[in-house]
């Protein structure tokens, strides 16, 4: 289901000559539901494990491989829990009004697809702690206390460590290749 969001989302796109919005969170429309919160959390983590993909792949390093696929089985876990949550809980989870957490992946996935070697691992690792960072920020900021289902909260607060862990072992692997 969450493919299927990010292509509606594509498809959805405004032109790339959009206003450049800063890079502590992903935009979050101030009122915000718990269908489009579970719609923005499959979104996000569809982006994590399409980009998580091709570092597997990619990636010429065995640590950023490494990295790439502990995003893969945390997200595609993520993934499976939200929508499970989403069919326990009768929710049908909604795209979120701001399109732009898909174009702006979609603009990593050209980016990153442009790079081999060396600098597609940087570029990678970049990449996804610049991601973690602002999806710990809507979390936090957003959708956490926007949510009104405790037990989409409770999934909610479950996330924030995986995420945490994410964005920790991205930062060290640049902190040692530092170029």
């Amino acid at each position: 289901m969450l493919v299927s969001l990010l292509a509606v989302l594509g498809a959805a796109l405004v032109s790339p000559t959009r206003a450049v919005l800063p890079r502590h969170a992903f935009p979050v429309a101030a009122s915000i539901n718990d269908a489009q919160i579970l719609g923005a959390l499959s979104i996000l983590n569809a982006a994590m494990i399409e980009a998580a993909e091709l570092g597997s792949s990619k990636a010429s390093s065995q640590a950023v491989r490494d990295y790439a696929n502990m995003l893969l089985s945390d997200h595609r876990a993520s993934q499976q829990e939200g929508d499970t949550l989403a069919m326990r809980l009768g929710i049908t989870p909604a795209l979120p009004p701001d399109k732009s957490m898909a174009s702006e992946h979609i603009e990593t996935m050209a980016r990153l697809n442009q790079r081999s070697g060396a600098a597609f691992d940087r570029a990678f690792m970049e990449a996804m702690v610049e991601d973690h960072e602002r999806v710990i920020s809507t979390v936090n900021a957003d959708l956490l206390p926007k949510a009104s289902n405790a037990e989409l909260k409770a999934f909610i607060l479950k996330l924030q460590p995986t995420l945490n862990k994410h964005e920790q072992v991205g930062r060290e692997w640049l902190d040692s290749h530092k170029s």
